[in-house]
């Protein structure tokens, strides 16, 4: 067991390194999967300030195939913050030679790049999770009684609170 296990990690690693900055076949992402994808730029980055590629001139340069071909992520949260960032204009100069900065360094740090890539891979890519409306507040807003979630989160903390005037409240959390 623990042979297999070594052999498929020795394996993985393998694959890592040789496919680190090479051109590979394009990522099978279905229209439905983008439209999944773009929620989360939609909700997390909307910034109405006209700096995001509009979806006319997204769909006229056939920017989900190049999308689908630069997609090497292994999580979720890859494949949305690489969608983000191909659609939203307006990185300032620090942004960009930060990202750059990170590329350069994944790119002359072998052994600590696969690390972080078999972490992303654990972490796994879900489709339609929903997640970035959690994430973004989007869709607290939209629950009703909402006040109801405060308030669960407060009341143990009330019932301790009490419990120091009288015990019968702490038996009662305990209980």
């Amino acid at each position: 067991m623990a042979f297999t296990l070594r052999s498929r990690s020795r394996r993985l690693d393998a694959r890592l390194r040789a496919d680190w900055a090479k051109p590979l076949a394009d990522c099978a992402l279905t229209a439905d999967e983008i439209e999944d994808i773009a929620v989360f730029r939609r909700e997390v980055f909307n910034d109405g300030g006209g700096t995001s590629v509009d979806d006319t001139t997204w769909n006229d340069l056939n920017m989900d195939a190049i999308y689908r071909r630069m997609n090497r992520t292994h999580s979720s949260a890859g494949d949305e913050s690489l969608y983000a960032m191909l659609r939203n204009l307006g990185a300032d100069n620090e942004t960009l030679a930060r990202r750059g900065r990170w590329i350069n360094a994944l790119g002359s740090h072998d052994s600590e790049r696969v690390k972080m890539q078999r972490r992303l891979i654990r972490v796994g890519k879900n489709r339609y999770h929903g997640a970035n409306l959690f994430l973004s507040g989007k869709a607290f807003e939209q629950l009703r009684h909402g006040w109801a979630y405060y308030s669960l989160a407060i009341a143990p903390i009330i019932l301790i609170a009490l419990s120091f005037v009288n015990q019968r409240f702490l038996l009662g959390v305990a209980a």
